[in-house]
């Protein structure tokens, strides 16, 4: 993996988040239980994830706690590869979602 390179972590920087839903298979292929999971939590988490009570819940005090849609694998009929997307949500994203509902009020 290109580690440094246009915000790539390495390997070992993606195993050292705890994600929702490892897998052994990619872990196999590239060194790692999980790329898209772990690459969205630690980008919101650059961007400044929030500590408040609305990203992390009594049950999930874990990295995963801001990551709002867990790894979805997308597969077109007749083509090769597939796309895997997770969503997570950090504190500067928030506040714009909190100053577009005060605008509207």
């Amino acid at each position: 993996m290109a580690s440094g390179i246009c915000g790539v972590s390495s390997a070992e920087h993606l195993q050292s988040v705890s994600v929702p839903t490892p897998s052994a298979i990619v872990g196999q292929k590239v060194g790692t239980l999980s790329v898209c999971e772990a690459s969205a939590i630690l980008a919101s988490q650059a961007i400044g994830v929030s500590q408040t009570a609305d990203c992390q819940t009594a049950a999930d005090k874990t990295d995963s706690a801001c990551l709002r849609v867990t790894k979805r694998i997308f597969r077109q009929a007749g083509h090769a590869g597939a796309v895997t997307v997770a969503i997570a949500q950090s504190e500067q994203s928030q506040k714009s979602i909190e100053a577009i509902w005060q605008s509207k009020l």
